[in-house]
């Protein structure tokens, strides 16, 4: 059975799966493209940390915050 996910990967996920012996497809991303998955991906993390408040949903808010910071080229500490 085929599955479709339709997501970032991260993690070296793609690597992983071969080295599992499964087959995967995937492609890089436009700038556009990136930029509004890596917000889909902001408001996904967003409402996971309001169902469950813990620290490891707050730590993927912030990595995917991080991403987008690196994305777009600011300074981390410059953001006001």
């Amino acid at each position: 059975m085929k599955t479709s996910y339709n997501k970032l990967v991260r993690d070296k996920i793609p690597q992983l799966i071969e080295e599992s012996g499964r087959k995967h497809k995937s492609r890089v991303m436009s700038s556009q493209e990136y930029q509004d998955a890596l917000l889909d991906k902001i408001i996904e993390e967003i409402e996971e940390f309001r169902l469950k408040e813990n620290e490891e949903e707050i730590a993927d808010v912030y990595e995917a915050l991080e991403c987008l910071v690196k994305f777009k080229e600011y300074e981390p500490m410059r953001i006001d």
